[in-house]
């Protein structure tokens, strides 16, 4: 594809037959196809050994200009003088004109689109190595070792590796897999260790007859069994940063269903899966466990793209609420959110045996930011009659971030009101406030609730009063009621919050009344919410991330 494009590009740049006027002889040489390829190719050298690296996309004009002379006088051996007038002819033709270069402004230069300067900069690459013979295997490996930490070389490395011969390329994965020192690996709690491991797989994707590198395939399947080994027995329960380890899924797949080292992979995940993992490092999408489970479930697809039928099953039938949880999170991601997607997700916050699992489907219905919002609202009042309390609180978390109320959710939230010892009280009423037109219907709503010999309730009801009130001479009057005659600090406390915030003659009020320093006490806290880790946002290869934007999608970590 890369190549067809350069070629159609170089077909319609033909600057060499405006060189024919003014200030050029009439024989000047003619640069055919392979003269501009060859060009070009300098010119993307150039680039890389510049100023900005590979990353930098752009060259100086008068650089450029050097390029162009240097090349006619090598190439056709032309006289300095008129070498130097048909570069500056030929720059001026990129002034007016947009072929595979463009002028970015002033007198700087770049390729129209990156990945032409990729493409180039690979094939320079493999031209030196195959042809010029002025880079030697050696050189090869040592330029991969150098620049697999450097995410601006990686599509130009993999490129080449298509470009290579396979035996060639069998003694750059040695090199990258070869012995090194293990000195306090996952110190930073990070997934750096699988740099290597990670780039290897892509570059087996890129080769031709994977079954020519079956020893470098087993070795690699090694080595990612031992990082995570490595990573339990160093107690690293999650990874902080995970592109390398999230990105061997989706590489492995590539390779296909029949590739040498794909069954031991599978065979050790046995092994593995024995283990007990914690419910936090279970649901974590950055634990390992998570990882090596999704490893096998892309693995499990045979070499195909995990399908929805695969996936749901997993979901709905998996013999672990680990292997429930994991196939539904790529599922989920992957999938468009349409009615059969939502028909999973109410099956399984229904009717998942394990409490956990329930949770899980429910947290991606709360937080998931592709989720039909009606849809999920039924669910969501629904589950404010969970037997289980996490449930009905992130039901309760759910109605309170979209501040909306449905009739059918009020008989359920006067009963999660009026529970004796619930800790889902205040959120409860929070809620239930939301159908108060205003703070003295919030106030008659919550009559006994204000009331309440819990200290605790009554801040809560306090705070759920005045998010209705606006400046109502009505809530004011009853909260400075609060301040001067409720006994409990905590209702003072959140008194004082609802009236003035931080304001001076709140202060000084407040410090008369309640006769005490004028310290400041969280009023009416939100009770702790249920707290994960959000997983990054993640991009399947084989997504186009223009149609879909599914990439965008956030999912929940651990309970």
């Amino acid at each position: 594809m890369y190549e067809h494009a350069v070629d159609v590009l170089v077909e319609h740049w033909d600057p060499s037959k405006y060189l024919k006027d003014r200030q050029v002889e009439e024989h000047l040489p003619y640069l055919g196809p392979e003269d501009k390829r060859e060009l070009l190719r300098l010119i993307a050298r150039q680039m890389q050994e510049g100023h900005g690296g590979i990353s930098g996309n752009h060259i100086a004009g008068p650089d450029l200009l050097k390029s162009f002379e240097e090349y006619l006088k090598d190439r056709y051996a032309l006289a300095p003088d008129r070498a130097a007038t048909a570069a500056r002819v030929m720059l001026d033709q990129f002034r007016h004109r947009n072929f595979i270069l463009s002028r970015y402004g002033g007198e700087v230069y770049g390729f129209v689109h990156r990945t032409f300067l990729e493409y180039l900069a690979a094939t320079d690459l493999a031209h030196r190595f195959n042809q010029e013979r002025s880079l030697s295997e050696t050189d090869l490996q040592d330029l991969f070792a150098d620049k697999v930490h450097d995410p601006t070389w990686h599509e130009i490395l993999l490129l080449l590796v298509g470009l290579l011969d396979e035996r060639f390329v069998a003694g750059v994965i040695d090199r990258l897999l070869g012995p090194r020192a293990v000195a306090a690996p996952f110190g930073r709690g990070d997934d750096a260790p699988f740099a290597e491991v990670a780039f290897v797989a892509r570059c087996l994707a890129e080769v031709r007859r994977i079954g020519a590198l079956a020893p470098q395939s087993t070795a690699m399947v090694e080595r990612i069994t031992r990082l995570f080994e490595f990573a339990w027995a160093l107690r690293r329960r999650f990874f902080f940063s995970f592109p390398h380890v999230e990105s061997l899924g989706p590489a492995l797949m590539a390779l296909g269903a029949d590739w040498a080292g794909r069954d031991d992979y599978l065979r050790w995940y046995e092994r593995w899966s024995h283990r007990q993992p914690s419910e936090t490092e279970m649901l974590a999408g950055n634990s390992p466990d998570r990882f090596v489970l999704e490893i096998f479930l892309f693995l499990r697809g045979g070499g195909e793209p995990p399908c929805f039928e695969l996936l749901a099953e997993t979901a709905r039938n998996g013999d672990s609420p680990l292997k429930r949880i994991a196939a539904a999170d790529l599922l989920l991601y992957e999938a468009d959110h349409g009615p059969a997607a939502q028909e999973l997700v109410e099956h399984c916050v229904r009717h998942d045996p394990d409490r956990r699992v329930r949770v899980w489907f429910l947290r991606y219905l709360v937080y998931g930011d592709k989720t039909d919002s009606d849809w999920a609202l039924g669910l969501a009042v629904e589950r404010l009659a969970d037997e289980a309390e996490k449930m009905r609180w992130l039901a309760l978390d759910y109605l309170q971030r979209r501040q909306v109320v449905t009739p059918g959710a009020r008989a359920l939230l006067d009963g999660l009101v009026r529970s004796p010892g619930s800790p889902l009280r205040g959120q409860a009423m929070r809620v239930l406030a939301l159908y108060a037109g205003d703070g003295t219907e919030a106030m008659e709503l919550l009559r006994d609730a204000l009331a309440d010999t819990d200290p605790e309730v009554r801040a809560a009801a306090l705070s759920a009063v005045v998010t209705r009130t606006g400046d109502e001479p009505a809530v004011r009057a009853f909260v400075q009621e609060r301040m001067r005659n409720d006994e409990s600090p905590r209702v003072v406390a959140a008194a004082i919050d609802a009236v003035g915030r931080s304001g001076p003659t709140t202060r000084t009020r407040t410090h008369a009344c309640a006769g005490c320093p004028a310290t400041r006490t969280p009023a009416c806290a939100k009770p702790p919410s249920v707290a994960w880790p959000r997983r990054a946002s993640r991009r399947r290869p084989w997504q186009s991330c223009s149609s879909t934007g599914w990439h965008t999608t956030s999912f929940p970590g651990s309970v």
